[in-house]
């Protein structure tokens, strides 16, 4: 098993920094880098509470929802169609009728804090390329880039680390498995500073990067962005391929 990796669902704690940002040894050097990989595992190890209308908005709404405990919750959110939103806040779900990663585990995060239960959000920050997305390649190339730095986030249970996105057409080729770098962060947090950081260390240490800027960096994860919205709808059920 390579370094970093981690058996049936276990967590690397040692790999996972709170609010930590991005060093240059994380990133370090071209295809060789070394990464964590992460086994997911299902959402049956999350808590299973009642809910409490009465214990804030989210519960309030999973309730109406005809939802009753948190391991409910974290069945319907898995099974809430994947979309991207208009907010982030916990209750656009609700609003919108879909998620992604940022917005339902948002949801359930709040909903658990509001029980007084303490999962917490994990960023996984991992290299988009075309095996991940089919068509980014065509972007990364025409930017000069071997990758770009992506976020991806979900649970960690204190003994598992759960995706309420995981099997979602979220216009992926496969679940990531495979991270740069692993950040502990409350709900809500700004991924941008993140993303500057990351951006910097790149373009001073990675030699796939030698001559970008942490400007080429960001207009090139913009397209790429695009691609994933136009591969997550093109892939949605009862739409054209």
């Amino acid at each position: 098993m390579p370094h970093g990796a981690v058996r049936d669902g276990a967590l690397p704690h040692e790999a996972v920094r709170d609010e930590a940002l991005p060093h240059e040894a994380d990133l370090m050097p071209g295809v060789d880098m070394e990464l964590v990989t992460v086994e997911f595992s299902p959402s049956d190890r999350l808590p299973d509470v009642p809910l409490r209308a009465s214990a804030g908005p989210v519960n309030a709404a999973l309730v109406a929802a005809g939802v009753r405990t948190t391991a409910e919750a974290a069945r319907w959110l898995l099974d809430l169609p994947y979309g991207h939103n208009v907010t982030s806040d916990p209750l656009t779900v609700f609003r919108e009728g879909c998620g992604t990663c940022v917005t339902k585990h948002a949801a359930y995060l709040t909903a658990t804090s509001e029980l007084g239960l303490e999962p917490s959000l994990v960023w996984g920050i991992y290299a988009l390329t075309d095996e991940i997305v089919s068509g980014v390649g065509a972007v990364l190339e025409r930017h000069g880039l071997p990758f770009v730095p992506t976020i991806h986030c979900f649970i960690d249970a204190g003994d598992a680390y759960v995706d309420l996105t995981e099997g979602n057409c979220n216009g992926k080729n496969r679940q990531i498995n495979d991270y740069l770098r692993l950040v502990r962060v409350p709900v809500g947090a700004d991924e941008e500073p993140h993303r500057a950081t990351i951006a910097e260390d790149l373009c001073r240490a990675h030699p796939g990067f030698a001559g970008a800027t942490p400007a080429d960096i960001r207009r090139c994860l913009a397209e790429c962005h695009e691609q994933m919205v136009a591969s997550c709808a093109s892939s949605a059920p009862g739409v054209p391929a």
